[in-house]
């Protein structure tokens, strides 16, 4: 038998210490071993990986708006200019321009708005480049704020940088690019025509002020109940891409027939209830509303006319934030369904000149209830009663890209929170319908102060064309939104 003789005590430990000694190397060689091998793999396949992903130097000169030519292909030739980048496959989407002519005298667009976009390989497209001359302009710089720095210094991340927008004096001239961009007027090339002519008869009524003339179109005011009854306004093809007007204001020619305020309109709690009535969020933090309210309702300061329709004049998208343009609205109605309204002109504006009627209805007298209806919610901050309803007609050519629905749809849509983009179906109806609606709209007077009627309206259409239902127009492929 194998008889172990224990070691003393002070061997023992250097033989522990010698054998982690041992162990520790064994690691360190393991590790730079392991290192080495990851380094090399790195080295094989990080190229192969990089050269695979990298973008071609043709793609990196393209981003939307990009002008180019269509190089290869039945519209061989054509000029056009980039809209959007599939997610999918990264191919740019090419609208084609209407009214020019390819390699071979052959039209650069088909008869459908359909044919006119197209996703293209990058191989088959080039940059399209026009010799404009130029005038000599100069630029400035405006801060608008104290340059703020943040990061740490002892990290090394501490930055004072900023982007400024180079801007231009309005007293100096401007180059030949921003010319081409104006809008064309009658006579000029690129003009649309006439706008579609929509008569109809509206009732009279004492209280309604109109029609009122802006830059942006056509209102009809009702004085009572400080709002908007009707609108008109024709929207012609895109040519602007200015930004919307930050403030809303009073226009001081007309204040007695409007809101008093500009200030976004309240919050509103609905439950709990104060004394069996709605009360005003006014003054309240976010998180104190979150703990004392389980029922919010919010307004937006929405648009009867859209600022967005007239982005190539900046006089004009300031007069469309006046308020005497704006009503309380549902905000998931405004940003919803009315939001699809405004982008069926938006988009079909650019291929046919429309005309657009639009109108609201409030509520009777007869429906207060001492506060705790919405119609009542704004009376005292901005001396406004909330609608109902609202209704709009759109008309674009007969003979047009809408021909079956005789260029002409009709929305009626409640000012509510159920009034949201996906239901904007359940909106769409005839202009007989229309007609009976804001027949039946027919407020009261017994209140003083009210609103005593909506304005009835009967089209001078053929009875066909009036009980024609036709489906949601939607947007156009291609469509620029902006």
């Amino acid at each position: 038998m194998l008889q172990v003789t224990p070691l003393p005590g002070k061997k023992r430990t250097e033989v522990v210490v010698v054998v982690v000694v041992v162990v520790v190397v064994v690691v360190v060689v393991v590790v730079v071993e392991m290192k080495k091998v990851l380094t090399i793999r790195c080295f094989l396949f990080f190229p192969i990986f990089q050269s695979n992903d990298a973008a071609t130097p043709s793609e990196l000169t393209f981003d939307v708006n990009t002008d180019v030519k269509v190089l290869s292909g039945k519209y061989a030739g054509c000029p056009g200019h980039i809209t959007k980048f599939s997610p999918a496959s990264g191919k740019p989407n090419v609208c084609r321009t209407c009214g020019a002519t390819g390699s071979d005298g052959q039209p650069c667009c088909g008869a459908t708005k359909r044919s006119t976009c197209y996703y293209y390989n990058f191989v088959n497209i080039e940059r399209w480049v026009v010799s404009v001359p130029k005038r000599e302009s100069s630029s400035f710089f405006q801060m608008k704020t104290l340059l703020k720095c943040s990061g740490s210094k002892r990290k090394g991340t501490w930055s004072c940088q900023d982007t400024l927008k180079a801007t231009r004096p309005l007293s100096t001239t401007i180059d030949a690019d921003d010319l081409a961009k104006t809008c064309p007027t009658a006579g000029q090339a690129g003009w649309q025509g006439d706008a579609p002519v929509l008569s109809s008869t509206i009732s009279s009524n004492a209280a309604i002020h109109g029609p009122l003339e802006y830059s942006f179109g056509k209102l009809w005011v009702d004085g009572n109940a400080k709002g908007v009854s009707r609108f008109e306004y024709v929207a012609r093809r895109d040519c602007g891409r200015l930004g919307r007007h930050g403030s809303f204001k009073i226009d001081r020619a007309r204040k007695a027939i409007q809101q008093k305020t500009g200030r976004a309109y309240p919050k509103y709690c609905h439950a709990p209830r104060r004394n069996q009535r709605p009360w005003s969020l006014t003054g309240l933090s976010m998180s104190e509303i979150k703990d004392q309210c389980t029922s919010v309702s919010s307004y937006d300061r929405g648009h009867l006319i859209p600022a967005n329709h007239f982005d190539h004049d900046k006089k004009t998208i300031t007069e469309t934030n006046y308020m005497i343009n704006i009503l309380p609205q549902v905000d998931k109605m405004n940003r919803g369904a009315w939001l699809e309204t405004e982008m069926v002109v938006e988009c079909l504006r650019d291929v046919e000149v429309l005309t657009v009627i639009g109108g609201v209805v409030y509520p009777p007298s007869t429906e207060i209830s001492k506060g705790t209806s919405p119609a009542e919610f704004f009376r005292n901050s901005h001396g406004v009663v909330t609608p109902t309803h609202f209704w709009k007609v759109v008309a674009a050519n007969p003979d047009g890209l809408f021909k079956q629905d005789h260029g002409l749809i009709a929305y009626w849509m409640p000012n509510s929170i159920e009034a949201v983009a996906k239901n904007i179906d359940q909106y769409v109806v005839s202009i007989t319908e229309l007609e009976q609606k804001l027949q039946n709209a027919l407020g009261s007077s017994k209140r003083a102060g009210w609103p005593a009627e909506s304005l009835p309206e009967v089209f001078d259409l053929p009875q066909d064309v009036k009980d024609h239902v036709p489906k949601h127009w939607g947007t156009l492929e291609g469509c620029d939104r902006a």
